[in-house]
């Protein structure tokens, strides 16, 4: 375990609290990308379902906000396409929530253990168990 202090703080709990606002400030990145996303979908359902809308106009602003290619006679967007333009979002915003949830637990402890520090624990156990 390390505990060494940096402007008063112990470093684990510093740590802790930059990836908390780092998560926090890309979780609200992602939830506005995905709202964005969101919306151009719905939009892309509105302006091909009319007539009076270009037609090309819809296919490049659909391209454009979500990287959706649509066919040359397609009149609406394939869940398959929809599910594809908002799944990286959505795992983006739950990456950012368990990077969250890392950070919060690491500024909580207050403990940062060393991966080799783990392995020897882990033998010792192992040896304990071989002895029995």
């Amino acid at each position: 375990m390390f505990y060494g202090r940096i402007f008063g703080m112990r470093l684990p709990n510093l740590v802790g609290a930059f990836i908390i606002i780092i998560a926090l400030i890309m979780f609200f990145t992602s939830a506005a990308k995905l709202y964005g996303i969101g919306s151009a979908v719905v939009d892309a359902k509105d302006c091909l379902g009319k007539i009076e809308f270009n037609q090309e106009d819809c296919r490049a602003a659909i391209k454009e906000a979500t990287g959706i290619t649509l066919l040359q006679g397609q009149s609406k967007l394939a869940i398959r396409q929809i599910f594809v333009a908002v799944a990286p979002s959505i795992a983006e915003l739950l990456l950012w929530a368990l990077i969250f949830i890392i950070g919060t637990a690491l500024y909580r402890t207050g403990r940062l253990v060393v991966a080799s520090s783990i392995k020897g624990k882990l033998a010792r156990v192992a040896k304990r168990r071989k002895r029995r």
